[in-house]
């Protein structure tokens, strides 16, 4: 859920940084935002941008503009990011939100525990890809100079509390509807302590081992592409 942002917030004049992919914006944010003058807004537009505006904001050599969207005409706009010209999907992570991803990692033999590192590789793919959103997976960072038992696991649960606190969303992906004891301290501490719903994905062994192939399959096509 974006947040509500109005031109009250900011007796200065608005401030760009603040504003992060999904936030409802007010038009008098729009037209600071985009450096147009009160009324000169075409709402009947489902994307709004201004390309003739100087725009400092580059991914590579990727011109980047300040974008607001919507669905349709009976909804509010939402700011959409740092967007190609006469695109919608956010581009720079400066706009991005942070999504904490929690998916199991413990696993009961080499086998599963690396299928669970691809399948929370391939959830972490898809939500970049389809929101251009940062994600954040604790459970694949720390495990990599910390040992999954006694006090480092515990130790690497906590600091992963403490990466959510940075975090706006929390997204959950279950397989078979099983919650491991690592799983359940994210969501507790995600509606308990921070005020966060999870989004929930939910899986089948079979249906996750498809997503996890399906991703990488794409992947390594859009790589194959890249190297001509």
């Amino acid at each position: 859920m974006g947040r509500r942002i109005t031109r009250d917030m900011f007796p200065g004049g608005t401030d760009e940084n603040v504003l992060r992919r999904g936030d409802e914006c007010d038009q008098r944010v729009i037209t600071d935002i985009l450096g147009i003058m009160d009324g000169e807004i075409d709402d009947t537009k489902n994307i709004l941008q201004n390309p003739l505006a100087f725009s400092q904001h580059y991914i590579g050599q990727q011109r980047l503009f300040h974008t607001f969207s919507r669905d349709n005409e009976d909804e509010p706009y939402h700011y959409a990011g740092l967007c190609a010209a006469d695109e919608g999907g956010n581009m720079h992570p400066r706009a991005s939100q942070k999504v904490f991803i929690i998916s199991q990692h413990h696993a009961e033999g080499d086998e599963w525990l690396v299928f669970n590192n691809r399948f929370a590789r391939s959830l972490a793919r898809n939500e970049f890809l389809r929101t251009g959103d940062i994600p954040i997976l604790p459970h694949l960072y720390f495990p990599m100079f910390m040992l999954d038992h006694g006090f480092e696991r515990d130790f690497g649960i906590e600091a992963g509390h403490i990466a959510m606190d940075q975090c706006d969303r929390v997204v959950l992906a279950v397989i078979d509807g099983r919650i491991s004891e690592g799983m359940r301290a994210d969501i507790d501490y995600a509606v308990l302590h921070l005020g966060l719903k999870p989004e929930r994905l939910d899986f089948t062994r079979e249906s996750a081992a498809k997503y996890v192939e399906e991703t990488e399959a794409a992947a390594n096509e859009e790589r194959v592409r890249g190297q001509y």
